[in-house]
């Protein structure tokens, strides 16, 4: 059984991501890598690997470049609370829906 979707749709909804949490070039200077050196080491281009670290990058890809550096692939990507609510923490524990603007509490679980 197929389910219609609607691609266009889907494309659009993933380019409106925010990947501020995919943090490759902060991987590659804490472990002394540079592009170029990445792609020479993988034996790709250099146009390659600018589209995996500047572009919206498979999970394979980016696993590949951690293999290849010789990190963790948990490396490349920052998920601390903090990091998101940082510049809209309010001392009221609120913060704004950054799609809607609509305050939203913060609760402790």
């Amino acid at each position: 059984m197929s389910f219609p979707t609607n691609k266009k749709k889907i494309r659009n909804l993933s380019d409106d991501i925010d990947l501020n949490f995919y943090q490759p070039k902060k991987v590659l200077v804490i472990h002394g890598y540079t592009q170029t050196q990445l792609a020479e080491e993988l034996g790709i281009s250099l146009a390659s690997v600018n589209g995996i670290i500047n572009g919206n990058p498979s999970i394979a890809q980016i696993k590949v470049l951690a293999d290849a550096i010789g990190c963790s692939f948990y490396e490349f990507f920052n998920f601390e609370p903090e990091y998101y609510f940082s510049t809209t923490l309010h001392t009221s524990n609120r913060v704004k829906c950054p799609t809607c603007d609509a305050d939203l509490a913060l609760v402790a679980l």
